[in-house]
């Protein structure tokens, strides 16, 4: 599901499972006990609950909030009816690689100890976070799954971008999308995979602060706010994940 589970809202001073908890625990309510798994998908339109806003001050609202979204998810979960059977055949494979990082802030916590991501440096000295993306199919052909070490902007799946008039930069995206990779017949976006990169955001939409880039959030001239990119390695990052994600299904085809 492509939903950050944060209902409680940014200043809850309690830990929690949050609606994912009470999604559970409907549907082992309805089927007697079932193993449940929630997953998160492609996130990185900053993609969350509806009515948030109007909880994130109000702690005791947001708790009956929290219970109230989850066991709405759980009921439409255990609503569908359309399942299929898969053949019982899985290929998977994972490829390590490393993606630039242009993140001075995410670069400091990382050498205070604050993050342990594994980095290297190349020859003209710029640091790189070592990570793996994975791709896995179901079936004959049936589901394709891709693996996301971080928070994908949905459209680098779907090919849905911004037009160079709509997008900050002023440009096209210039990418193969995940859906035009795919030789599957459903295909899922796992998020979050192995790894917490942050956000995952198409180069032509990547907007920084002019004086304070990765710090302070910037505003493009329609107005709309840049938060994902402080938390990002940088405009490359895309592109290098749908490279890589492609040289894996690549393989799969030989």
């Amino acid at each position: 599901m492509a939903c950050h589970a944060e209902c409680l809202g940014a200043r809850t001073t309690v830990v929690s499972a949050d609606f994912p908890a009470y999604m559970e625990k409907e549907m082992i309510e309805q089927t007697g006990g079932a193993n449940v798994v929630f997953i998160n998908g492609a996130i990185g339109g900053l993609i969350t609950c509806e009515k948030l806003d109007d909880v994130l001050r109000n702690f005791e609202l947001g708790l009956e909030y929290v219970k109230e979204f989850g066991e709405d998810v759980g009921e439409a979960v255990m609503s569908i009816n359309n399942e299929i059977s898969l053949e019982s055949a899985i290929n998977i494979k994972t490829e390590a690689m490393e993606i630039k990082c242009d993140n001075t802030a995410l670069l400091l916590v990382r050498f205070l100890g604050v993050l342990n991501n594994d980095v290297a440096k190349d020859k003209d000295r710029n640091i790189s976070i070592i990570t793996e993306v994975s791709y896995m199919e179901l079936g004959n052909r049936q589901i394709g799954v891709y693996m996301i070490p971080g928070e994908l902007s949905p459209e680098l799946e779907s090919g849905n971008f911004l037009s160079a008039e709509e997008a900050a930069n002023g440009t096209e995206a210039e990418y193969k999308s995940l859906s035009e990779m795919s030789r599957c017949e459903h295909n899922f976006v796992l998020g979050l995979c192995n790894d917490e990169l942050g956000y995952i955001i198409p180069e032509n939409d990547f907007y920084l602060h002019e004086w304070l880039p990765y710090f302070n959030n910037a505003i493009d001239e329609s107005g709309r706010e840049h938060y994902e990119e402080t938390n990002s390695l940088g405009p490359e990052a895309a592109g290098a994940i749908l490279d890589a994600m492609d040289e894996l299904i690549a393989l799969l085809n030989k």
